[in-house]
């Protein structure tokens, strides 16, 4: 498999603006990094820590000519919780670039004529599915693998149509979707538009990526997956099951 390009995950719409980026490159020392299901309003300056109402954009941040009237509040950086949430942070996130800036949008922008009209509330007003983890439950990403073989069936999960599915295919999708942040009531083309670009935000997926820059054979790549996950049941399963994901998610990017 053969490396093409970057690609990562965007934050949900409304959360941060991609502009930023254009904004921050720019800046000496800085850098921009992202991750899917961070929702809280946190900023850390040296010993000094905000949380608050203000998203990462240009009208939040006063950056804009137009900009929002948000509230910020400061505290402890000793305080055990935002240690914690911070180390969970900084684990997780993925360091933007040029290359995958550009992915991005250009992800965002084939889908984004489809978006409104299919946006789905929850009663609470949420666009999101409800989640049951917290800081101190995160699951450790470096260890989570694909279970679902064929990812095309990852659809009818998603959207109810389960009794199309084997009892064994439908355990896995429903734990594969568990790893991912999605709107409900998306249709198929932009359901895995999201999926693409969650996908390489999970750090085996990641090592792979790097990994394919130059091309592997099958037994390299098992052995290298089985460094990273340790003792696997069946780790020529488990790299087939990612191998059908990443063709199937990304055919233009690996061959």
């Amino acid at each position: 498999m053969q490396r093409r390009s970057i690609l990562d995950v965007p934050t949900c719409p409304g959360v941060s603006d991609l502009e930023v980026w254009n904004l921050i490159k720019e800046r000496p020392n800085s850098h921009l990094s992202l991750i899917s299901n961070l929702h809280a309003k946190y900023y850390r300056i040296d010993d000094s820590c905000f949380v608050g109402s203000a998203n990462l954009t240009k009208a939040a941040l006063a950056w804009s000519a137009m900009s929002n009237l948000e509230f910020l509040v400061e505290i402890s950086t000793q305080n055990d919780d935002a240690k914690a949430f911070e180390a969970c942070l900084l684990e997780n996130c993925i360091k933007v670039d040029q290359n995958l800036y550009e992915e991005i949008a250009q992800k965002l922008e084939n889908i984004k004529d489809w978006l409104p009209p299919f946006l789905i509330l929850d009663e609470g007003g949420s666009t999101f599915r409800e989640s049951h983890q917290n800081i101190h439950n995160v699951p450790i990403l470096d260890k989570w693998i694909l279970s679902l073989r064929n990812p095309e069936d990852l659809y009818l999960a998603y959207s109810g149509q389960v009794d199309k599915l084997t009892t064994i295919s439908r355990e896995f999708a429903l734990c594969d979707l568990d790893a991912f942040i999605i709107h409900k009531g998306l249709p198929r083309p932009i359901f895995e538009t999201n999926i693409a670009i969650q996908l390489l935000e999970k750090p085996i997926i990641r090592s792979l990526d790097s990994y394919f820059e130059t091309p592997h054979r099958f037994g390299e790549v098992t052995n290298f997956l089985q460094s990273k996950l340790g003792e696997t049941e069946d780790i020529d399963r488990v790299w087939q099951t990612i191998m059908r994901w990443l063709r199937y998610f990304f055919p233009d990017r690996h061959e």
